[in-house]
């Protein structure tokens, strides 16, 4: 019925808006970009903005990457509807990458080098400048933005 069609296009619509691209994988996980979102989370020099976003107090056994698509998509989303952040993902190298953890509460989205494995399998990692570390709340409603 036309009805039916109509709700159709309208989900479509919805998620086509929602996601900019319906279904998007998760960025990879590395134990380096978990210690990323570890030393916001302990480090005394952040205090600060851990009580800014709310994020103090929770234990690093809570810090896992994302894995799921939908939770992905949410967190990409987040990303589609900030030109800030467009352009840092739009200006990415073929060496850098995105990464997406989590705790119980909270969402933490940041960009960085990708590790780099050496021969012996050891994995150097590269520092540098500071760089923009997103905290989202579990409902995806509140954002907060610092350079660790």
């Amino acid at each position: 019925s036309l009805l039916s069609i109509l709700l159709f296009l309208f989900h479509m619509s919805l998620n086509a808006q929602r996601g900019g691209i319906i279904s998007q994988e998760c960025p990879p996980s590395f134990e380096e970009a978990r210690k990323t979102v570890e030393i916001f989370l302990t480090w005394d020099y952040l205090d600060s903005k851990r009580v800014q976003s709310g994020t103090n107090g929770i234990q690093i056994t809570q810090i896992r990457p994302v894995e799921t698509t939908s939770t992905c998509n949410e967190l990409n989303f987040i990303i589609s509807n900030n030109q800030k952040y467009q352009s840092i993902q739009s200006s990415l190298s073929s060496g850098q990458t995105k990464y997406f953890y989590r705790t119980d509460e909270f969402y933490f989205i940041f960009w960085d080098d990708k590790p780099e494995e050496l021969p012996d399998g050891a994995v150097r990692i590269k520092t540098g400048p500071k760089r923009i570390f997103i905290v989202v709340s579990g409902d995806f409603q509140n954002t907060w933005e610092f350079y660790i």
